[in-house]
């Protein structure tokens, strides 16, 4: 009895991890990233946010976030597309940095939601080759500031959707 549901286990343990794989390929390319942070930009224009430049949170810009200022905000907002990297969420979290949010589809997490981005994306891959789920943001508000100088809230970034294929 414990031998099949041992090996069911392994079986459904190897399928994730060669689901995360393909959906990792698939998701986290630069044309992903690309596309997904125009979206992010014309999302934040619409609500008064301007667009600046880009700092790491790599050194290699692997992991890089976009600055946002807005017209009466003392501190910007930071706004990094993660895709599907599992491990972001420790490089967000260095010592001295800002304090990070990850959000996807309306939900905030400290953590970035990587295994069901990559289940997500493997069925969206299933239904429509070449469709692609909703991404995970890492998103630093400002701390010193209120209202709507914080950003948009969870469910405000569910609007933004998943970017066309």
């Amino acid at each position: 009895m414990k031998q099949p549901i041992a090996l069911t286990l392994l079986g459904i343990v190897l399928l994730a991890g060669l689901a995360g794989r393909f959906a990792r390929a698939s998701a986290s390319g630069e044309n992903y990233a690309a596309v997904q942070e125009t979206a992010v930009e014309a999302f934040l224009q619409q609500r008064g946010w301007v667009a600046g430049e880009r700092i790491p949170i790599t050194s290699d810009f692997t992991y890089s976030a976009r600055v946002f200022a807005r017209k009466g905000c003392w501190e910007p907002l930071l706004v990094s597309v993660v895709g599907g990297g599992s491990d972001a969420g420790g490089l967000y979290r260095r010592a001295g940095t800002r304090e990070w949010r990850f959000v996807r589809d309306g939900e905030e997490s400290a953590d970035p939601p990587s295994l069901r981005f990559m289940l997500d994306q493997t069925l969206a891959n299933f239904i429509s080759p070449g469709r692609r789920a909703s991404p995970i943001l890492a998103v630093s508000a400002p701390v010193k500031e209120t209202g709507a100088c914080l950003g948009p809230s969870p469910s405000e970034w569910r609007e933004l959707g998943a970017p066309p294929a």
